[in-house]
């Protein structure tokens, strides 16, 4: 009997601490190599492409508008996009281009003139990740061959998005929008319904957006990161093995959706100019569906819930959706806007 106590406990004092040890430097490795090759990893949902999109390569990629060539100073917005830039990280090179109506959309000279379809969104809606060609707002204009101009910028939030539009001369006349909510749109909201205004777009903040340095990557710095999240979260060891919580038009539901849903839509009615305009909302799904149970939605605003693929139509560590996850994207709004006579109409589309 004495025995077995004795070789239980030395396995629990020296075997299991080795095993524990073993596989986190294991998870470290296949995270620190996640980043370092992310296309190896281009079809594959794992516990380290989790890890490394959730909580080290927002430290260390290189964003949009801190892109000299991308992004210039807005007085009014803090920054807007340039004529045109490349933009790359390690799992794509893309090439933007922008002109008054936001996105370029080659082919758009073809269309008949028409009221156009405004898209208004952050990063998500703009195309980061994909060319002027695979954007969800080209493949609309392609099919409903009509304008529809996307003025997407990465990192605003719903009030930006919004002004933005307000600037545009034909954004009084339209009748649809399209409408991309994320998460990360809350502080921005909140400090707007706060204070009746955003904090001053002054050119220092401008400056220190655009100098912001990046972390350099070493398997030192993500295996320091990894241990500092499970010593915060040690919980998220089972959830790294279940599908990670990315963007993602499907977004798991959270606890706290109905109170985004609750800012975004005291955002929207705050702005009389958009009550006579069918809002076409997309975003994640506990976001959509905490939208849909609003006791009070307005008739105008329209949640509409993007289905996952049975493709990876996202970026697994940057998690921005690629070509696929445009398309998608697409689909299903052409489902919700061609199905209803009402919608057409409002939208002009043309009959095919």
């Amino acid at each position: 009997m004495k025995r077995v106590i004795f070789y239980s406990t030395f396995l629990t004092v020296t075997i299991l601490p080795c095993i524990i040890l073993l596989s986190f430097s294991a998870l470290s490795f296949l995270t620190y190599k996640s980043l370092q090759n992310p296309q190896h990893f281009a079809q594959h949902n794992t516990a380290w492409t989790s890890l490394a999109h959730k909580r080290i390569y927002i430290n260390i990629r290189k964003s949009w508008q801190s892109n000299k060539h991308c992004a210039i100073y807005d007085e009014k917005l803090l920054y807007t996009p340039s004529s045109g830039c490349t933009f790359e990280t390690a799992e794509f090179k893309t090439e933007l281009s922008f002109d008054e109506n936001g996105r370029i959309s080659p082919g758009r000279e073809s269309l008949d003139k028409s009221r156009p379809i405004f898209v208004l969104g952050d990063s998500h809606a703009m195309g980061w990740g994909v060319n002027d060609n695979e954007t969800f707002s080209h493949l609309l204009e392609t099919n409903l061959r009509i304008p529809v101009y996307n003025l997407g910028v990465s990192s605003y939030g719903t009030v930006r998005e919004i002004e933005r539009g307000l600037q545009h001369p034909e954004f009084k006349e339209a009748r649809c929008l399209i409408l991309a909510y994320d998460r990360n749109d809350k502080h921005e909201n909140i400090t707007f319904l706060e204070n009746g205004a955003l904090p001053l777009p002054t050119r220092e903040r401008f400056h220190y957006l655009q100098n912001r340095q990046e972390v350099d990557l070493s398997y030192t710095y993500v295996a320091v990161k990894t241990f500092e999240h499970f010593l915060k979260h040690p919980g998220d060891i089972f959830w790294f093995f279940r599908n990670r919580d990315r963007y993602s038009i499907t977004k798991p539901i959270k606890k706290n959706d109905r109170i985004h849903a609750d800012i975004f839509l005291k955002v929207i009615r705050s702005y009389p100019e958009l009550h006579n305009k069918n809002i076409f909302v997309i975003g994640p799904q506990g976001f959509i569906v905490g939208l849909q149970g609003q006791a009070n939605l307005p008739n105008n605003v329209i949640p509409m819930e993007v289905k996952d693929p049975d493709i990876l139509g996202y970026y697994p560590i940057d998690g921005h959706e690629n070509n696929l996850g445009h398309k998608n994207i697409a689909h299903a709004i052409l489902n919700v806007i061609t199905a209803d006579p009402g919608y057409k109409d409002a939208c002009s589309i043309p009959e095919t």
